[in-house]
């Protein structure tokens, strides 16, 4: 159910329906905000395992050198170190399941410092004036025996276990190699493991979770639009409970009932809103009323003395025709007056209806031709059930036809038509009256129901009115339960629907 016009203005509608809802801005932040935080937790991760990754191969290497790369090494053993460095420094990219072939490079050199081994596949690009400078170790070890399958058996000094092996990053090729290096009498030996595959290895793992990513946001969207929808309905609730209050069902309040904390304010404001505008209405109508009951009783007065002046004024007088148009103008104040008493009965929600059943075609049929009389030269029909049987406030209820049938010959187009139309939809009678019309835009639409307006093309005394017909025909329509609205309006036609319960 949508707010009353009572309580929302136009330019509140059109701002509402450029922005987004509630439920939908939610949803998106919470969308914004889970996609920054994966970004954020997906870059500190990578960040803090590549870290650690290369902390773990700085550790690794200087234990290798403070170890068996320290030891005497016959030239038959580096094959099988070379074996040992591919297990150890292959081990992070066998945790990502990607080979270790082309992580580690060996190269190292005899007692004469003449070169014993070299990795195969060692980068062409790669010079030995590009290595690093050997950490240089004094103490002469045993040499190594030939069974190097269990690497580390001999002790070891205290001082090379302690010792800080310094290490360098290489550029080669456009990857990023840890070297370091160690020498001492027995040989002179250069160990590299590349960063570069190692940083592509997580790089990969990660894939997999940048993949997620999506499946994540599509989620946390879902989820904060179910915690959107359950926070919102409070709100919604509320918003149906106002949007049943019109303007003379003022002394409704709110209940606040099983409200949660967060809505109770609110509930208590708008009810606080609600009593100071029953005040003000109140005392409103009270003086609409008071001053058009007072208004009664010297206007008939006066009508009724003009009365009798005029059956004394000369026939065809000046005092006749001054008494006869001062007549005329006492009768349409009587009419406003009248007009006004009831709206401010009606406003109040004190106006009487005397209800009956009866069949309303012959009605429409007896006002049509009323107005085939004030209106010869229109096209007149009427179109629906042969029996339309209402209750109502018969009395009433011609006020309101005679209203529309009377604009509609008034201000409707010379030599156009006029139609009325009755449809049954579901519990109600839908009657639409329309006319053709010339408007040419002078129509302020928005304003057809406000009491006092009238269209620029009826600005003129010779077409009698005042502008409270709309607004009184439509409270008599509320005051039955059902309503008056503007169903169409173009520059060619216009169209009202009076609905009335079955």
């Amino acid at each position: 159910m949508s707010v009353p016009s009572d309580f929302r203005s136009d330019a509140d509608v059109v701002a509402s329906s450029r922005r987004l809802s509630f439920r939908r801005r939610l949803a998106v932040m919470t969308a914004a905000f889970v996609m920054l935080v994966l970004l954020v937790f997906a870059v500190s991760a990578w960040l803090i395992l590549r870290s650690s990754y290369h902390q773990q191969i700085e550790a690794d290497l200087k234990a290798e050198f403070a170890g068996q790369l320290s030891r005497r090494i016959p030239v038959s053993g580096w094959a099988s170190i070379q074996t040992q460095l591919d297990s150890r420094f292959g081990a992070n990219a066998g945790e990502v399941g990607v080979s270790s072939e082309g992580r580690v490079l060996l190269l190292a050199y005899g007692p004469r410092r003449q070169e014993v081994y070299r990795t195969a596949g060692w980068p062409v690009s790669l010079s030995e004036d590009q290595l690093p400078e050997a950490n240089q170790l004094q103490a002469n070890f045993p040499r190594l025996g030939t069974d190097i399958d269990a690497p580390g058996l001999e002790p070891f000094p205290n001082f090379l276990k302690a010792q800080d092996f310094r290490l360098s990053t290489v550029k080669v090729g456009g990857d990023e190699w840890r070297f370091g290096g160690v020498e001492h009498p027995a040989l002179k030996v250069f160990v590299g493991v590349n960063l570069s595959q190692l940083d592509r290895d997580v790089a990969m793992r990660f894939q997999g979770l940048l993949v997620l990513i999506p499946v994540a946001l599509l989620l946390s969207m879902i989820v904060a639009w179910i915690i959107s929808n359950r926070a919102v309905r409070p709100i919604r609730h509320l918003s149906r409970t106002i949007a049943g209050i019109r303007i003379n069902e003022l002394h409704q309040r709110v209940s606040a009932v099983d409200e949660d904390r967060e809505f109770i304010e609110m509930i208590a404001v708008f009810n606080a809103m609600l009593e100071r505008l029953e005040r003000s209405f109140a005392q409103a109508s009270r003086f609409s009323a008071d001053a058009a009951h007072e208004l009664r009783t010297p206007l008939m007065s006066l009508q009724a003395g003009l009365e009798t002046c005029l059956q004394h004024a000369g026939n065809g007088s000046d005092l006749q025709i001054s008494i006869a148009g001062m007549l005329d103008e006492v009768r349409r104040l009587d009419t406003i007056v009248g007009k006004l008493l009831m709206l401010a009965k009606a406003d109040s929600g004190k106006l009487p209806l005397s209800l009956e059943s009866f069949d309303m075609r012959p009605l429409l049929e007896d006002l049509l031709e009323d107005v085939e009389l004030m209106a010869a030269d229109r096209q007149v029909s009427l179109h629906g059930p042969s029996v339309i049987e209402v209750v109502a406030d018969k009395d009433l209820l011609i006020q309101v036809l005679q209203n529309l049938l009377s604009n509609a010959c008034k201000y409707g187009q010379e030599g156009g038509w006029i139609r009325i139309c009755v449809n049954q939809a579901e519990a109600e009678w839908h009657i639409d009256i329309s006319n053709s019309l010339n408007a040419n835009g002078l129509i302020q639409l928005d304003k057809l129901f406000e009491r006092f307006y009238r269209a620029d093309i009826s600005r003129n005394r010779q077409q009698e009115g005042v502008g409270l017909g709309l607004g009184l025909a439509r409270e008599i329509a509320r005051a039955h339960q059902g309503d008056l609205i503007l169903l169409n309006a173009e520059d060619s036609s216009i169209s009202f629907r009076l609905i009335l319960p079955q």
